[in-house]
């Protein structure tokens, strides 16, 4: 929420250093998984004539994967620059409790048989 004193702070410039790198590596973390849920999405995708062209499961993962590598090339590139060790970034790094159930549960929505316009939204 607007509220949440994270984003206070980032308002406010007055985000730790420390608090930063820790939502930092969180949020590559997130955005990695996510990264493989829209590629699950993509691959299930089909071509469907019904739906409306702006809606279309396939051109929303297509766009979701371009905008997610942009996104992955963005932190890698950042982290060396906030004292973010990439190595660490990429291959030691924990999720904490809220980033594991995110990613939990996009695992699990990947695992159902539901249309990529159900995961998707």
């Amino acid at each position: 929420t607007r509220d949440h004193e994270f984003l206070c702070a980032v308002r406010s410039g007055t985000v730790s250093s420390e608090v930063f790198c820790k939502w930092f590596v969180q949020d590559y973390l997130f955005v990695r998984e996510f990264a493989v849920y829209a590629g699950h999405v993509l691959a299930s995708a089909h071509v469907d004539r019904s739906s409306d062209i702006k809606n279309d499961p396939l051109r929303c993962a297509l766009a979701a994967l371009a905008a997610l590598d942009g996104e992955l090339s963005w932190f890698e590139e950042t982290a060396p620059t906030i004292g973010v060790n990439t190595t660490h970034l990429l291959r030691e790094a924990q999720p904490l409790p809220a980033t594991k159930t995110y990613c939990e549960f996009m695992r699990k929505l990947a695992r159902e048989e539901k249309s990529p316009a159900v995961l998707f939204t």
